[in-house]
């Protein structure tokens, strides 16, 4: 154990880069859309836990990756600041230093460090949110051992003003391994303990009983929980070694980011679009695999998609909100509707009844905003 410790100060480790990797993609769709957004004029990031930012073997970290996507953007339109955080002040100062080895000319936007612990940073951040105009978001990337309180409150205070997305870092492994009710009473278990409870108030619950069968049953307790009731959330799974898992939990108060999530998930696996997992040696069976994955896929969202339908009339606004629900992007809905359509099992039309033309669904955001064109669909 000590060992890969020791290793993980050196080298950024697969899993890592896998967190890293999500964040980053995401983070570089967050930021062009809201630069080419005339409402919204100034953008906060937010790294709770940046780390010492480049690792022994040259890898780079959250800050590093967070501000070269910044420095390619050259977004002077908007007051940008990337807000880092380490309670080491050994790390921080280390990510000041590389940050000003890469600043090649004056930035578009301003890089601020400090040495906090996790509260005394989050409360900051509270601060600042409070004083906040409503042209204002917040992009968030937190490690939950970081602070031991009520997890829930503080999500949601940072949630309420809906001008801020959050990154949830949570080691799953963990959680599942100390749950149990006869863990209670170790020291390990008490931050899990407080945690769950914050979450799961009903000690029915299956996870205040101890009663959930895998890390799968917990990731979805989870994500369900993190929405409290009003939020959209997603998850992305990480395998540290095989059989073992870390999960970041986005969560967001707008649809669209939670399409943008999907994406940059889908662009990280494309068999699945939601983990990552350990390397492995190719094989001649691969593509055999890849396209059993795809039609496995398929066939889930049709199945999914025909119980939806099954239930009565939906819109094309419905079917757009349950895609992404089911972790989804509306090219896959897509792709089962003209299977409907071809094997003549669901009409198509729009709100005046009239026939809409062969493949054409409206299934994307901007209709569902602005409900400019709504589409009728039913089974036959």
């Amino acid at each position: 154990m000590k060992g890969n410790k020791e290793n993980a100060q050196k080298v950024m480790l697969s899993h890592s880069k896998a967190k890293v990797d999500y964040y980053s993609k995401y983070l570089d769709i967050y930021v062009k859309i809201l630069s080419n957004s005339k409402f919204i004029s100034k953008i906060n990031i937010y790294d709770a836990y940046c780390g010492k930012g480049i690792y022994e073997d040259g890898s780079e970290g959250s800050p590093i990756q967070a501000f070269r996507i910044l420095s390619s953007l050259n977004i002077y339109d908007k007051i940008i600041r990337l807000v880092l955080n380490d309670g080491n002040v050994e790390c921080i100062e280390n990510v000041r230093r590389e940050i000003n080895k890469i600043a090649v000319a004056e930035s578009a936007f301003n890089v601020e460090y400090y040495n906090l612990d996790a509260i005394d940073f989050i409360k900051k951040i509270l601060v600042e949110l409070n004083q906040q105009c409503s042209n204002t978001r917040n992009l968030i990337f937190i490690d939950p051992y970081g602070y031991s309180n009520d997890y829930k409150m503080q999500l949601e205070s940072l949630m309420e003003k809906h001008k801020t997305e959050i990154f949830l870092f949570v080691p799953i492994d963990f959680i599942y391994r100390f749950m149990n009710i006869e863990n209670a009473g170790c020291p390990a278990a008490k931050p899990i303990k407080s945690f769950l409870e914050s979450f799961f108030p009903d000690t029915n619950h299956p996870v205040r009983k101890g009663d959930v069968q895998n890390v799968d049953d917990l990731i979805a307790y989870l994500n369900e929980a993190l929405s409290m009731n009003k939020y959209y959330t997603t998850f992305y799974k990480i395998e540290r070694k095989i059989g073992h898992f870390f999960a970041v939990f986005f969560i967001t108060s707008h649809i669209y980011g939670l399409e943008k999530n999907l994406e940059a998930k889908w662009r990280l696996d494309e068999n699945n679009g939601v983990e990552f997992k350990q390397p492995k040696a190719p094989t001649l069976f691969d593509s055999a695999n890849k396209e059993e994955i795809k039609n496995n896929n398929f066939n889930r969202l049709k199945d999914s998609i025909l119980s939806f339908l099954n239930d009565g009339k939906r819109t094309n606004k419905d079917l757009y909100e349950f895609t992404l629900r089911q972790g989804f992007l509306p090219k896959h809905t897509n792709e089962v509707l003209r299977y409907f359509q071809n094997q003549k099992k669901i009409s198509v039309k729009d709100d005046k009844g009239e026939e809409i033309k062969q493949g054409t669904f409206y299934i994307s955001y901007k209709p569902y905003k602005k409900e400019d064109k709504k589409i009728i669909f039913e089974l036959i």
